[in-house]
């Protein structure tokens, strides 16, 4: 932890910090004072209903929190502190009633996120620039290779055997 602690995590505190849910405290208000307004506080009922809106709300919240964690970290951390904080808060709210999941989540991230490097990458691969003093040739050669590539097989002969018949016309 204390590896990347100085690390990504430094630099996503602030924006962290804005993942601490502020309207669940008043709601939870108004939702308590709604199902026990016609209880007497010293009842059980009142009781169960208070911890079960209770566990509710921290559950919800934790949730809210870890989603917003997640969605702070997930573009700018490795996955390795990605998941060092997430068990640390999952492991926090995580009850018989509440359960958290990130994990596909973060999958999904990896896997969308080496797709688009191997995109990336094969992009980079058949644009490399051919050196060249005329910069127009650049073009006309990366034309010709897409050319190439999308000709049926009928067509890439005719254009083998006119190509063929230009260079034995040139020697003659």
């Amino acid at each position: 932890f204390q590896k990347y602690q100085n690390g990504c995590l430094k630099e996503l505190e602030p924006e962290v910090s804005k993942c601490i849910p502020k309207a669940h405290v008043a709601e939870l208000m108004v939702r308590l004072n709604n199902l026990t307004r016609d209880l007497d506080q010293m009842s059980l009922e009142y009781e169960r209903i208070v911890k079960r809106e209770l566990e509710k709300n921290t559950c919800e919240s934790g949730k809210q929190k870890l989603n917003c964690f997640f969605d702070v970290m997930v573009g700018q951390c490795p996955p390795d502190p990605i998941k060092l904080v997430m068990n640390f808060f999952t492991e926090m709210i995580q009850s018989s009633t509440c359960h958290y999941e990130y994990s596909s989540r973060l999958e999904a991230y990896q896997v969308k996120k080496e797709a688009e490097e191997r995109l990336a990458n094969a992009k980079a691969v058949s644009y490399q620039v051919e050196p060249t003093t005329d910069p127009r040739a650049q073009f006309i050669k990366r034309d010709q290779r897409v050319n190439q590539s999308t000709r049926t097989k009928s067509q890439k002969i005719i254009h083998l055997i006119s190509t063929f018949g230009l260079f034995i016309a040139l020697f003659l």
